[in-house]
């Protein structure tokens, strides 16, 4: 159950990020609200990030293919 205020704004180009948008709400005592952006940004200023990749959309599971990937070499 979480314990904030969920977004349910579907324009928001950062909601499959966001846990706002994502988390599981509280059956019948959930509280929404309609955060909304700048047209110059690209999340609102009430963001969580809910640790999901944007790039391969995994959650702390990257592929060789994800832009995200490091390589650390160890002389």
């Amino acid at each position: 159950m979480p314990d904030i205020s969920m977004c349910n704004n579907e324009q928001c180009p950062s909601k499959d990020y966001c846990y706002r948008f994502t988390a599981i709400p509280t059956p019948k005592r959930q509280s929404y609200t309609g955060f909304t952006i700048e047209s110059d940004e690209v999340s609102c200023s009430y963001f969580m990030p809910n640790g999901k990749c944007k790039h391969c959309k995994k959650t702390n599971c990257h592929k060789m293919s994800c832009p995200t990937q490091k390589i650390q070499i160890n002389l």
